[in-house]
């Protein structure tokens, strides 16, 4: 999903330079928040955590090198996250 719509936008000319991963335990889809929490709970920080999700993946594999966590915005407790906000973000991005 992710690579389609990254896809759309470069076709269309505009170059993506960043992805905002906003995770919620409730509703949608929790895969990303419950990768993040597995990975905490086992020892990771949360910045190396949110390598370890769906779209972090995504995002190392397409070139993105860096995650800027939204602290403010987070809920829950480390290993327990209820929502959780990160930017990947290219060089230059």
């Amino acid at each position: 999903m992710i690579g389609e719509a990254v896809a759309a936008f470069e076709g269309a000319g505009l170059p993506v330079d960043g992805i905002r991963g906003a995770w919620v335990a409730r509703g949608g889809l929790p895969d990303n928040l419950t990768s993040l929490n597995a990975a905490v709970q086992m020892g990771m920080t949360a910045r190396q955590a949110v390598w370890r999700t769906a779209t972090g993946k995504f995002a190392a594999r397409n070139g993105f090198i860096d995650a800027v966590i939204d602290w403010d915005s987070r809920k829950g407790n480390p290993g327990n996250y209820e929502e959780f906000v990160v930017n990947f973000t290219c060089p230059g991005g």
